[in-house]
């Protein structure tokens, strides 16, 4: 093979590798984009679905103490799950204010679930974030996340009095209609 096939085979090739990894980014973006949107599709959720009756556990709560999510029976309780390792989850503070003011504006319990079994990192992300002023509970057994068979986050459960599922939705927008949607939490209370 002479020096001149050697390059144009090398050329090929990289532009190959290089097209390659370009489908795959573009692959990857179009699902992170996916997974952006909300979604009440029952076909994109995994776990548990409406009508479920699940038993919740008591949970650390963040700055100390327990809560016992057996014991909330007499109100609906709306739960946000979430983790430190979700970057999109950090862009949801907000939100996560608004729903919280409309929840207690209903009568509804309101509480940030961190599936991560560490509190300090939970500590550091609310703080960074801004929403450790929020009743955040720490799911250090992962009970919680098995009970729903959570897949992805941040991930929101409604659920009645008698700890029946009302509803769930996944996904999040990272996009300009944060401030939109952080001026609609009704949403999630609908079926109530």
């Amino acid at each position: 093979m002479n020096k001149r096939k050697l390059l144009q085979y090398l050329l090929q090739l990289t532009l190959l590798v290089a097209a390659f990894g370009l489908v795959l980014f573009f692959l990857q973006w179009n699902r992170t984009d996916e997974q952006t949107t909300w979604t009440k599709d029952k076909s994109a959720l995994t776990g548990l679905s409406r009508g479920e009756v699940v038993t919740l556990p008591e949970l650390s709560r963040l700055g100390g103490g327990t809560v016992a999510m057996g014991s909330l029976r007499e109100k609906h309780l709306l739960v946000g799950l979430i983790s430190t390792s979700c970057s999109a989850c950090s862009k949801e503070s907000k939100f996560w204010r608004s729903l919280h003011e409309e929840a207690t504006r209903r009568n509804v319990a309101f509480y940030l679930i961190a599936l991560d079994m560490e509190q300090e990192s939970v500590e550091k992300f609310a703080k960074a974030y801004g929403f450790d002023d929020l009743p955040v509970l720490i799911d250090r057994t992962g009970r919680v996340a098995k009970t729903f068979e959570v897949s992805n986050v941040p991930q929101y459960i409604l659920l009645t009095s008698g700890g029946q599922v009302r509803e769930r939705w996944t996904g999040l927008s990272h996009t300009n209609m944060d401030d939109q949607r952080a001026k609609e939490p009704a949403q999630f209370f609908s079926n109530l």
